[in-house]
């Protein structure tokens, strides 16, 4: 996941250097978790679901402003519940609705934690 942001005129400090200007900002977000779900129904044509996924998140923020670039990253421990459901269409088929909260603890460069909302729509193959 990228995420982006153009501040107007912000200061950024590091050390004893204070730069002012306009920024770029830039976030690489790769969640690598292992998720486990609950169906409610699943000998059912609809079957809604919960899950909870367990693992990492590789970030990478990149703020950019004039000719200087600061890049900072870290590995951190992420959770990630989700709830949605899988509608078959046909033998081993179906079309998937989900939404995910993704979360990642502080760690490393980031003094906040990372968290973003996901919907995601498409196509679940298998039995």
């Amino acid at each position: 996941n990228t995420f982006y942001k153009q501040m107007p005129s912000d200061s950024y400090t590091r050390g004893t250097a204070t730069l002012t200007g306009k920024q770029y900002r830039y976030q690489n977000s790769l969640p690598m978790l292992a998720v486990g779900n609950y169906y409610f129904n699943p000998d059912e044509k609809l079957r809604p679901f919960v899950g909870l996924g367990l693992g990492t998140i590789y970030s990478v923020r990149d703020t950019q402003m004039y000719v200087y670039s600061l890049e900072q990253d870290a590995w951190h421990f992420g959770m990630c519940p989700q709830v949605g459901m899988l509608y078959e269409l046909g033998y081993s088929t179906s079309l998937y609705l989900g939404l995910k909260y993704n979360v990642g603890f502080t760690s490393g460069d980031f003094d906040a934690v990372q968290s973003y909302l996901a919907i995601n729509v498409g196509f679940a193959f298998g039995e």
